[in-house]
């Protein structure tokens, strides 16, 4: 066998998904956020609503998201995402919003908005990115209901 039948497009194990931007990342090595950013605009590439998604991102590492994600991006005040997510989201019901938080700004100060944007119901999704060796982002806060990243969830946001 030689390298021109394996190198085909029925080969690929892996292609960056055309919605993360060509910047570098400038996260600390191991940090896994940009780990994050590629399965999040992996799924939003999947779905096809690239045009109709906006992030909401706040301060600390996660505000850089904009610098890397394709998508329309807007900063929130440190542990206030959820609340600006539901304001995007009330004014815009046709967009799919989602917030990029790490834990201590979703699960320390903005313990409140994200679960009161919960009890509400709230049409958004914010996934929870874990600073461990890894990021982890299993944990998705979608009306109250903790639901893991799989096709169920994908099936979910798009109805």
């Amino acid at each position: 066998m030689e390298i021109k039948d394996i190198i085909q497009e029925k080969n690929i194990v892996y292609k960056r998904t055309s919605l993360l931007t060509d910047k570098a990342m400038s996260y600390c090595p191991g940090c896994g956020h940009g780990t994050a950013h590629r399965i999040i605009m992996e799924v939003i590439e999947e779905m096809g609503i690239q045009s109709s998604t906006i992030g909401v991102a706040p301060v600390g590492c996660s505000v850089l998201a904009y610098e890397f994600l394709d998508i329309d991006m807007q900063q929130a005040a440190h542990g206030r995402a959820p609340a600006l997510a539901t304001a995007i989201k009330r004014l815009n019901p046709e967009k799919h919003v989602f917030t990029y938080q790490g834990d201590g700004d979703l699960a320390a100060i903005g313990t409140a908005e994200t679960i009161h944007a919960c009890n509400r119901g709230e049409k958004i999704v914010i996934p929870e990115s874990i600073k461990q060796a890894y990021i982890e982002i299993e944990k998705i806060y979608d009306g109250g209901k903790g639901l893991i990243l799989t096709r169920e969830l994908i099936d979910k946001i798009k109805q």
